[in-house]
């Protein structure tokens, strides 16, 4: 018995000194590899030595973001020149007015802690609480619920690839009593995601939804989607009005689908983003508005702004980039340039909406922007404001108000005495003269991209 126990000890003794041998001589052979090779090799091995039987899930590489989430991550922090709170408890109120086209400052302030939130992961429970909010704008509404379909998604991608999510709860509040609330909330769909149950609506409520439409340049290259849309809008606003009994004259329905046909090509020439959107709705008349309705449409996209399409785009049309530049050493000696008021940027973008001006090589387009505004005045009935109708452009820092105080005015140019069509907000109808700043204004808010919001009063002379 003692005789095997000795051999045993000698023979494992022996097992160990061979092992140890084998081990230096290897140790010695890897130092002249690097040292950095040899932290890699045992980190390996007790990476799969701890994890073993979870491997497939750990070393997973955590989901993309889309398409949208991605553009917007280095540009949110410009939404406001407001500071973020130091350490944010997740709790947004909604404004009061929530519209980007109307409220700028506020709403852009909210998406950008919004989006802070959700893509810093640092409160676990997000409330979007509308117990101030009073007027809920499809423009807004439409991208909070982009951004939110963004990072849930992408939550999701995250849960089921084994990755912590630091986020447990998304919850919106306090908009059950109030109906022009919920009607623009579920109008796209995001929000009926997060809470588990569709809205009950009468069939002659007042407010009648367009939902979300997307286009997608990658895979509508010849543009049948656009005119897909564009008719589909047009369609909309005809079985509205039939609803209350009214038929659409052939000129307000070749007038309605200009302004949206121009409006889609308009935010897809300036852009560099592969996505456009529109979303609207329509309220039927009762005892605050007129005795049609009145339509709501917001088109936009993100990606590169107007003035950027002129100043920052090789393939620009040189000429116009030349009288552009030309125009602002015209301000600039006059002095008329105000940072943070009216800069170059504010005037490039109201540049851009003169008959001939075009960033793209093909000078036909140069009608595109002009033309619609025309149509807008038209199928609003006339050129006067009537406190209701109104189309406002945001690109960038700039934002441009038409409401019908200063209407399209013809001009004579160039040695051939041309007439042509100019919107200049003064009254002179001179580019070279100040805009009047209540409607051509510097706004600090960015909105990366271009965003169109129209709200049209329809009148008696738009129906037979």
């Amino acid at each position: 018995m003692n005789k095997n126990s000795h051999l045993f000890k000698s023979r494992k003794a022996l097992k160990v000194f061979l092992k140890a041998k084998r081990r230096k001589k290897k140790l010695k052979n890897i130092k002249h590899k690097g040292s950095v090779h040899l932290s890699q090799n045992l980190t390996r091995k007790y990476t799969k030595r701890k994890f073993i039987g979870h491997q497939s899930k750990i070393f997973k590489k955590k989901p993309e973001y889309n398409d949208v989430i991605k553009f917007l991550i280095p540009h949110y922090k410009k939404f406001s020149e407001r500071q973020l709170p130091a350490n944010d408890d997740g709790n947004l109120i909604v404004p009061k007015t929530f519209s980007i086209s109307e409220n700028t400052e506020e709403s852009m302030y909210f998406l950008k802690r919004l989006f802070h939130c959700l893509h810093s992961e640092k409160p676990k429970l997000i409330i979007v609480d509308y117990i101030l909010c009073e007027y809920l704008d499809v423009d807004a509404s439409a991208c909070m619920d982009l951004i939110l379909e963004g990072f849930i998604n992408y939550y999701n991608k995250c849960l089921n690839k084994g990755h912590k999510v630091k986020i447990d709860r998304i919850l919106p509040k306090n908009f059950e009593t109030k109906p022009n609330i919920k009607n623009v909330l579920f109008s796209i769909g995001a929000y009926k995601n997060l809470k588990q149950f569709e809205m009950i609506k009468s069939p002659d409520a007042d407010f009648i939804a367009f939902n979300l439409r997307i286009g997608d340049k990658q895979q509508d290259k010849t543009g049948i989607l656009k005119e897909i849309h564009e008719t589909e809008i047009v369609d909309y606003v005809i079985d509205c009005l039939a609803s209350s009994g009214h038929v659409l004259t052939s000129i307000a329905e070749g007038n309605l689908s200009k302004v949206v046909g121009e409006v889609m090509a308009n935010a897809e020439e300036h852009s560099n983003f592969r996505y456009r959107y529109a979303i609207g709705y329509f309220m039927k008349p009762n005892k605050i508005n007129n005795d049609l309705g009145v339509f709501k449409l917001s088109i936009f996209n993100f990606g590169q702004t107007i003035y950027e399409s002129f100043s920052k785009n090789d393939n620009c049309n040189s000429v116009i980039v030349e009288q552009m530049a030309d125009l602002s050493q015209q301000y600039t000696t006059k002095r008329w340039f105000k940072k943070a008021k009216f800069e170059e940027e504010t005037l490039w973008t109201l540049y851009s909406l003169q008959e001939g001006v075009t960033s793209m090589r093909n000078w036909k387009r140069g009608k595109g922007t002009i033309r619609f505004i025309d149509r807008f005045f038209k199928l609003k009935g006339d050129d006067c404001n009537d406190n209701v109708s109104k189309l406002t452009l945001i690109s960038g820092n700039s934002k441009i108000i038409f409401d019908g105080t200063y209407p399209l005015q013809e001009i004579i140019k160039g040695n051939d005495e041309k007439p042509m069509q100019v919107m200049t907000f003064n009254n002179s109808g001179n580019i070279s003269e100040l805009p009047n700043d209540k409607y051509v204004t510097f706004v600090p808010p960015t909105f990366p991209g271009t965003l169109i919001t129209a709200k049209i009063c329809l009148t008696n002379k738009n129906i037979i």
